[in-house]
């Protein structure tokens, strides 16, 4: 805490104390008084000095309130200041949540997005997108810092990889199915399925402004059982992200990561990042300490000071005055 202007306070002070010694000073003085004869008795006897007593303790009660007041007063229009330093460096560390939603990495994938819905919850300042491909990719949410809207977006994404109703006709089935389907299979009839290539390629221009200097992790879920005609295979895909400079972590499901995980695994670590299998160790954790190691590109922002005012002790001290004052009225002059 500190005071803005403490030159008010000294001020107020100097002239309430000027204003006292004048009053009091002319209330010494005899000059313009009127005189009573005989009155001797009078202040002699009890009943006077208590009224006496009485009235001068409520003076000084009066006075005392008043000071009260005007050191308040002057502590209010000084202005009471609370002053933070906060650090406006921004960190840009955008990651996107790459998924192969073919069947087979249906488990991997579930564990995936419940870990993530946690992750989340943690990010500050980072960007995260999300991004499914099958034999086409669809972007479901592009890079964003509204972690509400992500969140929501994994919740729904969880509920459509858990749409285990047997009713395929029922509207909450087809919704959900919707949801995996729609964008992820156009042209599937003559280009087949698992382009697992083209997903990773899509998933890097993902990524804005990529001439830009920042941090950009892909999360790369998929069995790499290629089942199709790909434009670009993984490898060269892992090449143009590396040129790009983008890490990437895959994790395949355990059942097909014996075929086809060499490649896969050759590819992503080209990168920088590192190749997980499901099941062994704990994966996802894993993932989740390979990002966090990554150095965030830092946006400098500077420093900010802010300062905040706190009046409320010293207005709560003035209202007590005030009350202060009509209590020595009705209570000690009356």
């Amino acid at each position: 805490m500190e005071i803005k202007a403490p030159w008010i306070i000294i001020v107020s002070i100097i002239a309430f104390v000027l204003v006292m010694f004048l009053a009091l000073s002319r209330k010494g003085s005899k000059k313009n008084k009127k005189k009573v004869a005989n009155t001797s008795i009078i202040k002699k006897s009890n009943i006077y000095k208590d009224i006496i007593k009485k009235y001068r303790m409520g003076l000084y009660g009066i006075y005392a309130v008043v000071f009260i007041c005007v050191l308040t007063s002057s502590i209010m229009t000084s202005r009471v200041v609370k002053t933070r330093t906060e650090d406006n460096a921004v960190y840009n560390r955008d990651i996107i949540l790459c998924m192969d939603i073919s069947t087979s990495v249906n488990d991997l994938n579930k564990e995936l997005v419940d870990t993530y819905k946690e992750v989340v919850n943690s990010l500050n300042g980072e960007r995260f997108g999300i991004s499914i491909f099958n034999t086409s990719s669809y972007t479901l949410v592009p890079l964003t810092e509204d972690y509400d809207y992500i969140a929501d977006n994994l919740n729904t994404l969880s509920e459509a990889l858990n749409n285990n109703t047997t009713d395929h006709h029922g509207e909450e089935y087809l919704y959900y199915n919707r949801y995996l389907l729609y964008g992820t299979l156009v042209g599937n009839n003559t280009r087949g399925s698992s382009l697992v290539g083209d997903g990773l390629a899509s998933c890097i221009f993902d990524f804005p402004d990529l001439d830009e200097e920042r941090s950009r992790i892909i999360v790369f879920s998929t069995d790499n059982d290629v089942q199709g005609k790909e434009y670009i295979n993984v490898t060269d895909a892992a090449k143009l992200a590396k040129k790009k400079g983008i890490v990437v972590y895959s994790v395949a499901p355990k059942e097909t990561a014996i075929n086809f995980g060499t490649t896969l695994k050759e590819a992503t670590e080209s990168t920088g990042g590192s190749y997980f299998v499901q099941g062994k160790g704990s994966t996802i954790n894993e993932i989740v300490s390979g990002i966090e190691s990554q150095e965030k590109s830092i946006l400098e922002g500077g420093k900010k000071t802010i300062s905040t005012d706190h009046p409320e002790v010293a207005f709560v001290f003035l209202i007590l005055g005030f009350a202060g004052l009509i209590v020595v009225d009705k209570v000690v002059l009356s």
